[in-house]
């Protein structure tokens, strides 16, 4: 995720939607489904396109640390913060979760939060 950021992953879900919109011309409904961050990528997409429905599940909309808001700082020094576990080994292998988290992506994951809940009511 080193490579990616908020460009990348809205312009990703664009991109998906005007192929499966073009594909179906009018036929059928489309609904976006998203679950943590993809559930602000569906609420973004809601306020791009028209949509006929959007489900978005555990969307961040706050982070309960305030040391994200260091992050843009951070960035310009470290790439990665490793992640603590936080639960029980066996949850943490089913999980499939990553072991670090690059910090630009928490720089562009509060720079998303902050576009979608200021235009949430477009929605």
């Amino acid at each position: 995720m080193i490579r990616t950021g908020r460009d990348d992953w809205s312009g990703h879900v664009l991109h998906s939607y005007d192929a499966m919109a073009a594909r179906r011309a009018g036929e059928g409904k489309i609904v976006a489904i998203g679950h943590s961050m993809g559930g602000l990528l569906a609420l973004e997409l809601a306020m791009k396109r028209r949509l006929d429905g959007v489900v978005s599940l555990a969307a961040p909309m706050f982070l309960s640390s305030h040391k994200t808001s260091l992050a843009l700082l951070m960035q310009c020094f470290i790439k990665y913060i490793e992640r603590r576990p936080t639960a029980a080994a066996h949850l943490i292998e089913e999980a499939c979760t990553y072991d670090k988290t690059t910090v630009r992506c928490v720089v562009d994951l509060r720079k998303l939060m902050k576009l979608v809940k200021a235009d949430l009511d477009q929605v």
